[in-house]
Parts: structure tokens; C-alpha cells; sequence
């Protein structure tokens, strides 16, 4: 049950005397598993590039880890690929069926893949609040799982795809599902449990290192101090730490190539108190999926201009 080292989770000091500290990793991903365009929805809903989720490398780095949380599973592809993590090097994975109505994606599109942990509990929410743009073609929402770490420690996890877009309509609605998520959070988490929220917040995070607007600015800091009213902080201390960079990331230059780098996926952790019998602390933050995949070599060089 020993984690390699590059897993950012570990035991604290108060953990039990006489056993090694335990490692345990966790990585957030948008896969990028949704439609672009309506030709891709009428291809029989095919996300773009479908061939990556055929690379080997990629499964290899989904299973590095004990907890993946994915967001945009909302192709079949998409949830096709989460579903092989099995026997992979995971045991077991959650994620909704694709169910679409009218042309409206009825789930929220978020899934787990879990490997050497024990899963107690989980629950699926939706936002009440109603997406403007794009968004309103599916249901967001967060996901709670519970999971027993090795050696003990119970983790609260909630996995979440808040509104896209810059918009001042969409910031409303942002804002609004990020006090939905505050209250689910307090629902099915405990003080005594540490608590992990994470996801694609789409809320700009590196703005103190450019000339942004007040708004954006603002934004970034209501985010900590709401998820901080749960005693969550944001595990990223070093700025800027991009997570959307279309000079590395071949995908999203094809897609977007004038999007800013940017971050704009968190994890928010919270420990659990000082009475309990396992303490779990941040090891090591880091940036996942950040290179070419070395088996798909020939679709990086066919995307580049």
C-alpha cells in the first residue's frame, strides 16, 4: 500500500507511532471530453482528437495516482476511457451515463477513478442555479466521494465544473454555484474528516502576475475567502502556476489558440482537527499531463500550424 514518492498527500506528524507515513496522491483533469461544434454532435458526439484517449501514456498518468477526479465526461469517448482505467491500475470508477434530451445533456459530465482506497459514501449534486452561455446544454454540479485513505484516515473529496466564461452573466452565475457548493460541502463533510474540493473553477488565478480587470481580480479572492469560510485553502502558493497554456498544450492551441495561459483548475484542501489520530498534510503540488504524449507524437506534429 506504499505510494510512490511523488504523491503530494502524506501522513502529519500526529500520525500513528511505529508505521512509515503513507502517501497518497490525487489529480484533477478536464479532459476536454465534451463537443465543440455542432458537426462533432452530429458525428455521434465526438469530442475532439478522439484518438488520445487511445494512448497508453495517458492511462498511465491517470493511474499514477489513488483518486482521480475528471471533469467534461460528456462524450461516450470520454466515458468510455474513464470506464478502462479499470484493471488499469484502478478498482473502481464512477461516472454518470450519458443521457441527453432534446439536445441537452441531462448529467454533469464529472467522474472518479479510484485506486487502493476504500470508498465509504458518494453523492452526486446539481446546481439549482441556471448557466448562461453555452453551459445551459448541461446539468453543472459537483460530486462528493468519501474514501478511507491506507492506514486510516477517512477523506471527504468533492469533484465540481463551475460556469465557464468571462461574461458578467456568467460571473453572476458562477458566483451564485460556488455558494451551492459551499452548502453541499457542509452536508456531507465533518470537521473531524479532512476535505478536499477540487475541479475546473473557471475563475482566473494567476491575475496578480498581469494587468487584469477589478472584476477578475475580485473574483479569484471571493473564491478563497467563500471555500475559506469551510477552513479550505488553496494548496498552490508559488505564482503563477498555469494550468491552461496553449504553448505547451497541443489540444488547446488547435481549439483556442489565442487563449491566455492561465490557471483555472484547484484543489482547495482542509485538514482534519487536531484531535483526530491521523493528520494529513500538502506535500508536493504539481503540474499533471503537462508534456506531449510520447505515443501520440505524430497527432502533436499534425496539430501544430
Amino acid at each position: 500500500t506504499e505510494t510512490p514518492a511523488p504523491s503530494p498527500f502524506e501522513a502529519g506528524p500526529r500520525g500513528p507511532v511505529g508505521l512509515k507515513p503513507f502517501g497518497f496522491a490525487l489529480m484533477t483533469w478536464n479532459c476536454f471530453g465534451t463537443v465543440q461544434n455542432v458537426g462533432a454532435f452530429l458525428n455521434g458526439m465526438s469530442p475532439p482528437y478522439p484518438m488520445r484517449f487511445d494512448s497508453g501514456d495517458l492511462v498511465g498518468a491517470c493511474t499514477l495516482v489513488e483518486l482521480l477526479c475528471v471533469q467534461e465526461l460528456l462524450t461516450p469517448r470520454a466515458i468510455d476511457f474513464i470506464r478502462s482505467l479499470v484493471g488499469e491500475g484502478m478498482d473502481r470508477v464512477y461516472v454518470q451515463d450519458l443521457a441527453l434530451r432534446l439536445g441537452y445533456v441531462e448529467n454533469h459530465g464529472l467522474g472518479f477513478a479510484t485506486g487502493r482506497v476504500e470508498v465509504l459514501a458518494q453523492q452526486p449534486m446539481y446546481f439549482k442555479t441556471t448557466a448562461a452561455g453555452a453551459d445551459t446544454l448541461a446539468r453543472k454540479g459537483a460530486w462528493h466521494l468519501r474514501v478511507r485513505l491506507p492506514r486510516g484516515p477517512v477523506l471527504d473529496v468533492v469533484n465540481t465544473h463551475l460556469q465557464s466564461s468571462s461574461a458578467p452573466e456568467a460571473r453572476r452565475a458562477r458566483a451564485a454555484q460556488l455558494d451551492e457548493l459551499v452548502a453541499f460541502c457542509e452536508r456531507v463533510s465533518a470537521p473531524d474528516r479532512a476535505l478536499v474540493v477540487c475541479g475546473d473553477l473557471n475563475v482566473p488565478g494567476t491575475c496578480k502576475n498581469r494587468n487584469v480587470p477589478a472584476e477578475e481580480l475580485g473574483e479569484y479572492v471571493r473564491l478563497c475567502e467563500t471555500l475559506g469560510q469551510l477552513g479550505l485553502r488553496d494548496v498552490v502558493t508559488e505564482s503563477p502556476f498555469p494550468t491552461i497554456d496553449p504553448a505547451r498544450n497541443a489540444l488547446l492551441k488547435t481549439l483556442d489558440a489565442t487563449s491566455p495561459t492561465e490557471r483555472l483548475d484547484y484543489v482547495f484542501f482542509r485538514s482534519e482537527s487536531p484531535e483526530t489520530t491521523h493528520g494529513l498534510r500538502v506535500r508536493r503540488v504539481r503540474i499533471a499531463l503537462d508534456a506531449p504524449l510520447v505515443d501520440m507524437r505524430s497527432f502533436i506534429l499534425d496539430t501544430d500550424p
